[in-house]
């Protein structure tokens, strides 16, 4: 990289930021569009344009070096608390979002649905050629009351009648039914398949964008910043002055 060497060389380089950060806020971006990310894209927008003003504020070389540091300093501290904020909130955002879609798309049969599945679920139950496992395999994918009917709370009931493990049999049955529903077009479905993964995507290209962004004060750019308008050369000047005084009452 070549050494700027001129104030207007130094502001036009203040502009610029790492290509790594363009390639985590599109990442933020594609991986917020079916989930709610808090405003992500809105707070890495955020991050991005503090730390342009920042470098931008370490260009201004009108300015003496201590007061350019403290004036970027104020900013970058603004724009991380924005980003606190947002991290700390993300794990209660995405517990709300997928409780929602949960509560959406696993809906117990109600009233003569209800009694019907429930008919025909025991049938199936009673077989004892088959796992419990394999037993709510089957009645989800017969689809309809029968499959709401295995995802709702009668799951517990019949896992603690046949002292089966109630936790990881619902896990295996909701991900074959999100499977299962995905496959057919539930847009619901495929969004709660898949919205853990984006929301880990995002975490991970926010952090990146955040510490790129909130280091700018620290980079090689900001220490070429500050070797300008240093003070030792007014200071070299004043000493000049006054030996120049001295000589002359010396005469």
């Amino acid at each position: 990289m070549s050494i700027t060497t001129r104030p207007e060389d130094l502001m036009a380089e203040a502009n610029k930021l790492s290509p790594v950060i363009s390639a985590a806020q599109q990442a933020v971006s594609e991986n917020s569009k079916n989930i709610d990310a808090g405003k992500a894209t809105t707070v890495a927008a955020g991050l991005i344009d503090a730390a342009r003003k920042a470098q931008q504020t370490l260009a201004d070389v009108r300015k003496f070096p201590a007061g350019r540091r403290a004036e970027a300093d104020e900013i970058l501290v603004t724009a991380e608390r924005s980003y606190s904020d947002w991290r700390k909130a993300l794990d209660a955002v995405e517990t709300v979002f997928l409780a929602e879609l949960h509560v959406s798309l696993f809906k117990a049969p109600t009233g003569t649905d209800a009694l019907i599945a429930r008919q025909d679920a025991e049938q199936v139950l009673r077989r004892r050629d088959m796992s419990l496992n394999d037993v709510f395999r089957t009645l989800v994918r017969t689809g309809g009351p029968v499959a709401q009917l295995a995802l709702s709370p009668w799951l517990e009931l019949v896992a603690a009648g046949r002292n089966g493990d109630a936790g990881t049999l619902r896990t295996l049955v909701e991900t074959e039914f999100l499977r299962s529903a995905a496959a057919g077009g539930n847009d619901t479905a495929r969004t709660l398949l898949d919205a853990p993964a984006a929301y880990a995507k995002v975490r991970v290209a926010m952090d990146k964008i955040a510490s790129e962004c909130l280091g700018v004060n620290r980079s090689a750019f900001a220490e070429r910043a500050m070797s300008w308008g240093s003070e030792q050369p007014q200071k070299d000047a004043e000493i000049r002055a006054l030996r120049a005084q001295l000589k002359q009452l010396q005469k």
